[in-house]
């Protein structure tokens, strides 16, 4: 079922089997806002969120991962989520083993929607390390992504696994990748366009804006992926405070459908 709903997600955007060239560019032209910015735990990769009120997608990748094609796998999970278990409530993930569940289906969601299967199948052309590092350039996933998605496909056995995963650690290649200097970190630039805009087009000043954003300057820019002392030349000393109003608590209801955890236990390796 996984591999069907990866399949119409890349449908829906017209993707068909071709690889993505930038993750975080082709969900901010689909709505999704994303920031990247740091997180305070390193367990911690991204997180995300559907709003309700504006029924919008976020998601906050973690700035202190410095690894592309690990935090462009982070983007792809995120999206999962926000497709899979959009009504999973909070208490669910607390329990030990719908949120190993949740996180499980929410890999294979990114494998299957960043890796197709025929056209990923088509480019290996031997089942080795070398082999898929040859086309890790091309797809922008880790190795351990590959050879996990080569498993999903039933290209490779239990044996010939744990074999490759031996190799990955013995090369140092399960932390750090060969493609890790040379692959750029997808940045979002949704939001610092719009600021820009706003500001080029005169609809407001940056004074009028950081009026009406209850965020000090250096986080706005943190959020936002401005570039820094954007709001030098701007009279930051206002009391936002004063702008602060008090939200209608009935603004503040949330979707109360409730979700529950899916096993997908029919679903097959060659799927």
């Amino acid at each position: 079922m996984i591999e069907e709903i990866a399949s119409e997600a890349r449908e829906f955007w017209k993707l068909r089997n071709a690889h993505i060239p930038d993750l975080v560019r082709l969900l901010e032209q689909h709505s999704t806002v994303i920031a990247r910015d740091g997180l305070d735990a390193e367990t911690l990769d991204a997180l995300s969120v559907w709003g309700s009120l504006e029924n919008r997608p976020y998601i906050i990748l973690n700035k202190d991962k410095q690894s592309a094609i690990r935090s462009r796998t982070d983007t792809a999970h995120e999206l999962g989520h926000l497709l899979l278990h959009r009504n999973m409530k909070r208490s669910q993930l607390f329990k030990t083993e719908d949120h190993k569940l949740i996180e499980d289906q929410a890999f294979r969601f990114a494998r299957a929607f960043l890796l197709p299967s025929s056209s990923f199948a088509n480019d290996i052309y031997a089942l080795s390390l070398d082999a898929l590092r040859s086309i890790q350039s091309k797809w922008k996933v880790s190795l351990g992504v590959m050879v996990k998605r080569a498993e999903d496909l039933g290209l490779i056995g239990e044996e010939q696994t744990k074999r490759l995963w031996i190799s990955l650690n013995r090369r140092g290649w399960k932390f750090r990748e060969p493609f890790d200097a040379e692959i750029e970190i997808e940045t979002p630039k949704l939001l610092s366009r719009v600021l820009n805009l706003l500001i080029t087009e005169q609809v407001q000043t940056k004074e009028e804006i950081r009026w009406e954003i209850p965020y000090a300057p250096g986080d706005i820019e943190a959020l936002s992926g401005l570039e820094p002392e954007f709001w030098q030349n701007a009279d930051t000393n206002l009391s936002i405070s004063q702008k602060i109003t008090e939200i209608p608590a009935k603004e503040l209801v949330q979707d109360q459908s409730e979700g529950r955890v899916l096993p997908f236990s029919s679903e097959s390796k060659s799927s």
